[in-house]
């Protein structure tokens, strides 16, 4: 990145040119390399767009009535945008937020063309968690109600002080949890922020995330242990 003046006849530059970024800043206009950015096309994100096509498609077929029922239910669904305001939604942002995950939960199930009729507030239980060798273990104090699966999400953490983002944390599957049995994930050794939720596995109406302590996961080290002499010497 470079900084320099422009001429007398130049007040100031932007824009693109080739591999090359020009902005204005306080200090004068800067020189940088054009950076493009990338776009991985990995099994999981061609899944994520794939169920979002399916959802307008879905959507764009409708009926009058149908999309009138899903705008009137967006307006009941509230959002905080970034500046703190409340709003709502419209019906298509409405339906696919929740075609979208019912989809991550039955991904080849039909989409309910109806809006739910009840809010959601999932199941009365709480999961623990305790990091192991190569592994997560989730303890549920009770099990999932029929219909209810348990949304499982970790983000990696650079150290353990390191303060979570709220939107970086990556589903790890859908589990229908009980108290016989605690759930394994299995990861890397690192440090993990650990969250859940509860979706509805009928209408794809899900809880806001409960956040649970950083895990530090241990490396799994196998031992080898020396093989036993013979008592022998070499003649």
């Amino acid at each position: 990145m470079a900084l320099f003046k422009l001429g007398a006849f130049a007040d100031y530059l932007s824009g693109k040119s080739g591999n090359t970024v020009f902005a204005r800043t306080k200090s004068g206009t800067v020189v940088r390399d054009r950076v493009i950015p990338t776009n991985p096309n990995t099994g999981a994100q061609q899944f994520v767009r794939g169920n979002m096509t399916d959802a307008s498609q879905t959507f764009r077929g409708m009926t009058a009535l149908q999309v009138q029922a899903w705008n009137q239910y967006g307006k009941t669904q509230k959002t905080r945008s970034r500046g703190g305001k409340l709003r709502t939604k419209n019906g298509i942002n409405a339906f696919c937020a929740l075609a979208t995950k019912f989809l991550q939960v039955n991904p080849s199930g039909a989409i309910p063309l109806n809006p739910p009729t009840a809010p959601f507030h999932g199941d009365n239980l709480t999961l623990t968690a305790t990091a192991g060798t190569g592994n997560i273990q989730f303890s549920a104090s009770a099990d999932n109600s029929a219909n209810v699966k348990t949304e499982i999400l970790l983000q990696t953490l650079a150290s353990p002080n390191r303060k979570p983002q709220k939107g970086a944390y990556k589903s790890f599957g859908f589990y229908s949890v009980s108290t016989e049995q605690a759930t394994t994930i299995n990861v890397p050794t690192g440090y993990y922020a650990a969250a859940y939720r509860f979706v509805n596995t009928l209408t794809g109406q899900d809880t806001p995330l409960v956040y649970l302590p950083v895990q530090t996961v241990a490396l799994s080290v196998t031992e080898h242990k020396p093989a036993k002499s013979s008592g022998k010497k070499a003649a």
